[in-house]
């Protein structure tokens, strides 16, 4: 695993639990917008940023596309 991928992957939990425990649920947009804020600025956040939501559409969505499972 890259740093760019174990970075995203702990945004991407740190996100949906965060959500989770404020009583919140998560989405694509609210998991966006925490990881945004979440992300150091000074760190190159476009690789990381993009593999954090890869993460967190798998955690909200499931790896398998609709239809796929079953």
């Amino acid at each position: 695993m890259s740093i760019s991928e174990d970075i995203g992957f702990r945004a991407a939990a740190e996100a949906i639990i965060g959500l989770t425990l404020r009583g919140e649920t998560p989405t694509v947009e609210n998991v966006q917008a925490w990881v945004n804020t979440a992300i150091d600025p000074n760190v190159p956040t476009r690789e990381i940023g993009g593999r954090a939501m890869y993460y967190a559409r798998r955690m909200l969505g499931g790896p398998f596309p609709p239809g796929q499972c079953g």
